[in-house]
């Protein structure tokens, strides 16, 4: 994509300033961390990929986490590229909000700053644009995928603006009420949206377009007709049970970043529950709730294990009701179908002992559950239908039947008060031995919810309403009582700081992927996953500080995760006092040594770099100082002390250790 190039140059133009900035300091930061490690980046990316991909290599944490770390560094080269844009794998910003038609239209063609144009262009427009289709339908799922779908999309009708574009996905069936404003871009980028399920409204839109016809007749659909927005009345979905298995085929699975496909599945549409006064999940499927035949769901189950080669599945519904799980349960158990799968549940009564014993003899390893609060009151008021004591029952059962519980909580529920904000926080760690990863968010106001339906009635004010806000699923609000959004924020902080505290296998759940922990349960258990961390034994040869001066003939050891390079600005500086401060930043060459594995930064002299330059297990302190010495023509003794407290303080730091003497 030119990102190496594009890095090179940025840097070389901040590098060339005698301040930096406040709003540059951040840019430069992240430039001096990528130009560090870019070529090791790029020398070591196929062999990340590869290790994710290779079964052995895969279950190895280790060898995972770096290999993980070295995509995630490599998806920041590609972000400093198209600064200020973030990519990585779970998330696609442009940092410029895209509220208005412009702004959306403005994103799918700006080449600095849209890394997906060049992409589409290189890897993938020659071949789609060799055969045009008359139909492309493109789906989107998730607010990241707004901006790359979209761009695709105006690619396409650039090229072959006879070409019938349509859009489908949950985003655009909760935006339906604004795409009546989006009469530049029906016809710009796309020619048609469908709204909630699309089977139906999907085959009576190619029949349509097959004959010529009139799109008046197609249901759930949204276009374009003489200028004017049109929406179509809507339609019945199919049932369930007469849908085929969901079909992978032609998706280039041996690509994706795992061993083993991971196939979603759903075995139920909408919420059988509906009544979470924060959630907007039932707007996707008009409010209507209905489930899949067990029988016909794990025959799909049979069917895509053999077809692609994997026994491992993601079931994407909102919550599997309790009857069905149990069904589930039995018929893969009857089936003797060997799967290991992952679900969302709710917190209720009916998912008993048994019901748990059964779900996991029938391959279920991880369930994750929507707690939200700790705090009775403030369960009651989002209308979740349980307490934390029926909460703390459900998951000592699944924990005792050997399932991993994963929870999700949130700060900041309107009236949600500080006290109650710290009993959630209290409740998780209380509780951690049966909670065995959380996941934590703060409160926000979708469009769609019962909370902005019902305003008065949970203390929320002076909601954002903004014409021109075309792509806004959440609102700008304030509260009358209870903790203000900047108050949930810094609560979020708190508890994440915590948590490393209370957690002692966070770096076991909180690096490996979502599906991958499914994958790594399967492969050692609940209970055994926190076994994994290494931690590292305290040499027998590291010496305090105080032991230095003892004995010089000590061989210094940097540690081997370790880079350095020399910047203009204090980047160590920057990060640790504070990245936003608003003041510039004066030039004065320094040393930078970033751990790659902690992510800590320091800066040093350059004098101090030439000591530590030497500290690679083949010196002692005493002849590094006789080396510098006799290089720089310097007193010994002067040299000595300056080696010993340099090395002294890197060990301090845990950046460098000591050796026996040879």
């Amino acid at each position: 994509m030119g990102s190496k190039d594009s890095i090179v140059k940025r840097w070389d133009y901040l590098e060339s300033k005698d301040y930096l900035s406040p709003h540059h300091k951040e840019e430069y930061c992240t430039l001096f961390q990528t130009n560090l490690i870019g070529q090791e980046i790029i020398d070591k990316i196929d062999r990340a990929k590869a290790t994710l991909r290779d079964p052995e290599s895969f279950y190895d944490l280790h060898l995972y986490s770096e290999a993980l770390r070295t995509i995630q560094m490599g998806l920041k080269m590609v972000s400093i590229a198209y600064s200020p844009t973030e990519l990585s794998l779970s998330k696609f910003e442009m940092k410029h909000p895209l509220k208005s038609e412009a702004d959306l239209l403005g994103a799918a063609e700006n080449q600095q700053e849209n890394p997906f144009i060049m992409f589409y262009e290189d890897h993938f427009l020659q071949d789609l644009l060799k055969e045009p289709p008359d139909l492309a339908c493109i789906s989107i799922t998730g607010t990241s995928q707004i901006v790359p779908g979209l761009t695709l999309a105006r690619l396409i009708k650039s090229h072959y603006p006879e070409v019938h574009i349509n859009i489908g996905g949950n985003i655009f069936t909760r935006l339906r009420d604004s795409l009546k404003n989006w009469s530049e871009v029906f016809g710009g980028i796309f020619d048609s949206v469908i709204l909630y399920e699309g089977e139906i409204p999907l085959l009576e839109l190619c029949r349509c377009l097959s004959k010529k016809q009139s799109l008046a007749g197609v249901p759930n659909l949204v276009y374009k007709e003489n200028g004017n927005i049109r929406s179509n009345g809507l339609c019945d979905p199919e049932k369930i049970d007469l849908l085929p298995a969901p079909c992978f085929d032609g998706l280039p699975l041996d690509r994706y970043f795992s061993p083993y496909p991971v196939s979603p599945v759903l075995s139920s549409r909408g919420c059988y529950w509906k009544r979470c006064a924060f959630c907007d999940h039932g707007e996707i499927y008009s409010g209507r709730y209905s489930r899949r035949n067990p029988e016909l769901l794990v025959g799909d189950l049979g069917k895509l294990s053999k077809r692609h080669s994997t026994n491992f599945f993601t079931f994407n519904d909102e919550s599997i009701a309790p009857g069905h799980l149990r069904e589930i349960s039995e018929e893969i158990i009857s089936n003797g179908l060997d799967v290991k799968c992952n679900a969302d549940i709710r917190l209720e009564p009916r998912f008993t002992p048994d019901l748990f014993h059964l779900a996991f003899k029938a391959g279920f390893r991880v369930l994750y559950f929507g707690l939200e609060s700790g705090h009775d009151r403030v369960l009651a008021h989002m209308c979740k239908g349980i307490d934390t004591q029926t909460a703390r029952a459900i998951f000592q059962n699944s924990s005792d039947a050997g399932i991993w519980n994963h929870a999700f909580i949130f700060f900041g529920f309107p009236t949600e008060t500080e006290t109650e904000a710290h009993a959630t926080m209290d409740y998780i760690f209380v509780n951690k031995e049966i909670i065995h990863s959380v996941g934590y968010s703060t409160f926000l106001l979708s469009r769609c919810s019962g909370v902005m339906k019902n305003r008065e009635r949970f203390g929320v004010t002076d909601v954002g309403d903004d014409s021109n806000a075309v792509l806004d699923l959440w609102a700008s609000y304030s509260v009358s009582n209870g903790i203000t959004q900047e108050q949930a924020q810094s609560i979020s902080k708190e508890f994440s700081q915590k948590l490393e505290e209370e957690y002692g296998d966070l770096e076991v759940w909180g690096t490996i992927l979502r599906e991958h922990l499914l994958l790594y349960l399967a492969n050692y258990g609940a209970r055994n996953l926190s076994a994994l961390i290494k931690k590292p034994s305290r040499p027998s040869a590291f010496l305090a500080g105080k032991d230095i001066h003892a004995d010089e003939t000590r061989i210094p050891v940097m540690k081997s995760d370790i880079l350095w390079g020399k910047a203009r600005f204090d980047v160590a500086r920057i990060l640790n006092e504070n990245i936003r401060e608003e003041k510039p930043v004066k030039s004065d060459l320094v040393v930078i040594l970033w751990d790659l594995e902690t992510g800590q930064t320091i800066s040093i002299t350059p004098s101090a770099a030439a000591i530590l330059a030497r500290c690679d297990g083949r010196l002692n302190i005493e002849r590094i100082a006789d080396e510098l010495a006799e290089r720089h023509n310097l007193p010994k003794q002067r040299v000595l002390a300056d080696c010993r407290e340099i090395i002294e303080s890197m060990i301090r730091s845990g950046l460098c250790s000591i050796k026996r003497h040879q």
